[in-house]
């Protein structure tokens, strides 16, 4: 879990509340290795793949587990790309998470939920991707981002006794906006050291607080 004392390299913030793992044998931790982790079932180059994370030099699905976007050889583009990707993943778990915990789950329960709703709703896109290459999944399509809210709250309805599906419906159409608003602007982005790029990760923090609040 990052603390109060965690920062985030690419933007000199702090980043807390955020519940990260690996597959075993990874060499890096981050938002995507956890969609990994948290189902082994989804394929790490179809995830790259679908993401849009293709290495310029090579034009193979980026390696999730083992590459570093600030290693000196990363290609700027990659690195851009790779970091709006995490940043966008991030903004689903914090803003989904505090909307289940605002429904009355306990906080390390509503991240993990969230982190396999996302992870379910990416795997079935890729499996229904019938398309030679694969299609980028917009992480700021609306449509997209219902599915995996209502996905979470399915699953915690399912599994969670203190789990209060009104509370969460209530918040659920401006969490999806906000998380929309959110990842389309991060799509903007043209440098992730830019004032836009942190003030940005600011308003991911900001934004998963209101969830909760409700």
């Amino acid at each position: 879990i990052s603390t109060d004392a965690t920062i985030d390299t690419s933007t000199n913030l702090q980043v807390s509340g955020l519940k990260l793992s690996a597959p075993a044998g990874a060499a890096v931790v981050t938002p995507l290795t956890t969609l990994l982790a948290v189902d082994p079932e989804l394929s790490k180059d179809k995830l790259a793949s679908s993401l849009g994370l293709i290495d310029p030099n090579t034009g193979e699905p980026v390696d999730l587990e083992n590459f570093n976007p600030f290693s000196d050889s990363t290609d700027e583009s990659l690195l851009l790309s790779a970091e709006k990707a995490a940043q966008q993943v991030t903004t689903f778990i914090k803003t989904v998470s505090s909307l289940a915990t605002s429904g009355g789950v306990d906080s390390d329960e509503a991240i993990d939920q969230a982190f396999k709703g996302l992870s379910r709703q990416l795997k079935e896109a890729v499996i229904n991707d019938t398309s030679e290459s694969f299609t980028v999944i917009e992480l700021a399509d609306s449509e997209f981002i219902e599915n995996v809210v209502e996905d979470v709250s399915v699953s915690l309805s399912e599994g969670s006794e203190e789990f209060d599906a009104d509370k969460f419906a209530a918040g659920k159409v401006a969490a999806s906006q906000a998380i929309s608003s959110v990842n389309n602007a991060l799509n903007a982005l043209t440098s992730i050291t830019s004032e836009d790029a942190k003030n940005l990760v600011a308003v991911i923090d900001a934004v998963s607080e209101q969830a909760e609040i409700g």
